[in-house]
């Protein structure tokens, strides 16, 4: 590609075979017109299945748009890590490798950035999810008033927290030193994604850009099946909400409504997750991990 692409997508691999050429296709299909407009870096984090063939065939299939990266396994904060220091497009999206964009989604994505110039960093597309599961997002009622920038600086919008960056586009530069915490294997996106959107307050979001979620039928995917994971109760909350109150902290010297409504929303998914018996079982994880909740309310 010789000009700089609007978008570029990373997509971290490993184990998705049955998956990943969709989540490819999406991208390629976009109206804003692939060949032209799009870069994908497809990052093998170490697969043992035959995902990386599947990439090797799409970056032979289109060597101009499609770079193929291979490292050691590292998990997904890595992979995206390493991705972005690939990229070149004016935005970016951090894909999931089972999931899927509308068609027009990153077309919708790009005039609204141009629509609302340096104002924002972040733009955020409505979830929908599919396979094992339909419907829209718990957090689908962010763009009930249409398609707008939200002041989080503002009781209207300070309820209206954006958690993922798989759904989200980003403005490249405004990434800057930020990277994914490479330690946590819960909570890396709204870690991530909150730097940045803290630094203006502000972020978009679109009522008619749409990104396909996928629920695996074999819960097979880290998000489904993080709960049977010891550190699931341990270091990753510990990481994530002290990390959230940091950031705070650090930008305004104390933990303002839009982060305390982060932490209040993750809290009470938590608490409505059924924790499995195994872990109930274990009184070094399970009370430590109750107390800890605790004392972050």
């Amino acid at each position: 590609m010789e000009k700089q692409p609007k978008v570029s997508v990373i997509i971290p691999v490993y184990n998705v075979e049955a998956y990943l050429a969709e989540t490819v296709d999406s991208v390629i299909g976009q109206t804003i017109g692939f060949k032209d407009n799009i870069e994908v870096i497809l990052v093998n984090d170490g697969s043992p299945d035959n995902s990386g063939e599947i990439c090797e065939k799409y970056r032979d299939m289109y060597p101009d748009n499609i770079r193929y990266v291979i490292k050691e396994n590292g998990g997904v904060s890595s992979a995206r890590n390493l991705g972005f220091e690939y990229a070149t497009g004016e935005y970016v999206n951090f894909l999931d490798s089972d999931d899927v964009w509308a068609p027009d989604a990153f077309e919708k994505a790009y005039k609204f950035y141009k629509k609302h110039g340096e104002a924002i960093d972040v733009i955020a597309s409505r979830i929908q999810f599919f396979d094992a599961a339909s419907g829209w997002h718990v957090l689908d009622y962010k763009y009930k008033k249409g398609s707008r920038v939200l002041d989080l600086t503002t009781d209207a919008d300070c309820n209206h927290v954006q958690l993922h960056v798989t759904s989200a586009f980003v403005r490249r530069t405004a990434v800057k030193d930020y990277r994914f915490n490479e330690k946590v294997k819960y909570g890396e996106d709204a870690l991530f994604i909150s730097e940045i959107i803290l630094d203006k307050m502000k972020y978009g979001v679109i009522d008619d850009c749409i990104f396909y979620y996928r629920k695996r039928a074999d819960q097979s995917s880290v998000t489904q099946s993080q709960k049977f994971r010891p550190d699931f109760y341990t270091e990753s909350p510990r990481i994530y909400y002290y990390g959230m109150i940091e950031q705070s902290k650090r930008r305004f010297g104390e933990v303002v409504p839009y982060v305390q409504n982060i932490l209040a929303y993750d809290i009470g998914w938590r608490i409505r997750t059924n924790i499995p018996q195994a872990v109930l079982e274990i009184p070094e994880i399970y009370e430590p991990y109750m107390e800890f909740l605790r004392e972050i309310v």
